[in-house]
């Protein structure tokens, strides 16, 4: 007891950290307290910052503060327009997803007729396996074998490494799309599994197993 009369003192020096306490009696209690750098917080940079997102963010702050404040004037008209444009601006931040989701649930309810895809070419061990191939200028590359991979995108990739192709994709509110293979553009990539034409993005196609997923420029269907 009667350490309330003063405060403790601190003292930084180095890495350590002193702490002495004194009471009433005369009896000075001195700490000393090590700082250890793994304990400190490690700050992180979040660079990945969607402008987009958050101008559309404030753009519906906007707009429910200016239907707030026409409906205090009593203008209907003015609020319905504001209320039109949070309408509006809701309808675009959804309108990606609900796309691909629709896409996929067509695909559901009404499958393409499955084909059996199968390439003289390739070798009888890539059976029951998962393949890929692309045709580029007319010449055809191809990789089988391969397994583990759940969706089109990461197969494709995967058989890119395999083949050394290069592969330039761009990513999208609707998916990940694939815009080049070496260069080679055409007027647009599309890609089927077992022979049905995908109707979403290659990262949001899911195959099994056995999948054969076949790359191909528009112009060349």
């Amino acid at each position: 007891d009667g350490y309330a009369t003063s405060g403790p003192a601190f003292v930084s020096i180095g890495d350590a950290i002193h702490l002495a306490f004194g009471s009433d009696e005369g009896i000075v209690y001195f700490y000393t307290l090590m700082q250890d750098d793994s304990s400190q917080p490690e700050q992180i940079t979040d660079t990945n910052f969607d402008w987009a997102a958050q101008g559309m963010v404030f753009l519906l702050y906007l707009s429910i503060g200016g239907a707030a404040i026409q409906m205090l004037r009593n203008k209907g008209a003015s609020v319905l327009k504001f209320a039109s444009l949070y309408v509006l601006l809701i309808a675009l931040l959804v309108l990606d997803q609900v796309a691909v989701q629709w896409s996929q649930f067509i695909e559901e309810v009404d499958p393409s007729p499955e084909q059996e895809v199968w390439d003289s070419s390739w070798e009888e061990s890539w059976r029951d396996t998962q393949i890929v191939s692309i045709v580029i200028d007319g010449e055809m590359h191809a990789v089988g074998g391969l397994e583990g991979y759940s969706n089109a995108l990461e197969l494709t990739i995967a058989a890119c490494e395999e083949l050394g192709l290069e592969l330039q994709t761009e990513r999208t509110e609707m998916g990940t799309y694939v815009v080049a293979f070496n260069g080679v553009t055409g007027e647009g990539w599309e890609y089927t599994i077992d022979g049905r034409l995908a109707p979403v993005a290659a990262d949001y196609s899911n195959i099994d197993s056995t999948s054969r997923v076949q790359w191909y420029t528009v112009d060349t269907r």
